[in-house]
């Protein structure tokens, strides 16, 4: 149910806010997610410890790199990288994305990352 027409769920705002007052684009916790996207995201709007945050971690033995991010939800989400030439564009990594308990994963490959010896990633989350 959704009485005030927001796009909440009427149980997902009360539980959290004990109202319907906060919309879908509201951001209490300030951590830059809206209500909209903490709900998709299965995060608590309230803790800006909850936020989505890409975790990187390297495998010394493979050299390929483990990113890791709390999800509660399945979604769409997007790694993309670049170089850190300035002049760089993003591009999208096409990797594969495993929930493991409240945690998506995705590995990169040795391969994948060779293209610039210095790059950055960054995870992105798609609304349908």
């Amino acid at each position: 149910e959704d009485a005030d027409q927001d796009g909440l769920p009427d149980e997902w705002e009360n539980e959290h806010f004990q109202s319907l007052t906060s919309g879908p684009q509201a951001d209490p916790d300030q951590d830059g997610l809206s209500n909209r996207v903490e709900l998709a995201l299965g995060l608590d709007p309230l803790d800006a410890e909850s936020s989505l945050r890409l975790i990187i971690e390297r495998d010394p033995e493979t050299r390929a790199f483990w990113l890791r991010w709390k999800s509660a939800n399945e979604g769409t989400f997007q790694i993309e990288s670049k170089s850190l030439n300035p002049s760089a564009e993003w591009s999208v990594l096409e990797v594969p994305v495993t929930m493991i308990g409240g945690e998506a994963r995705s590995r990169l490959s040795p391969v994948q990352t060779a293209t610039s010896p210095s790059q950055t990633f960054r995870l992105k989350f798609i609304l349908d």
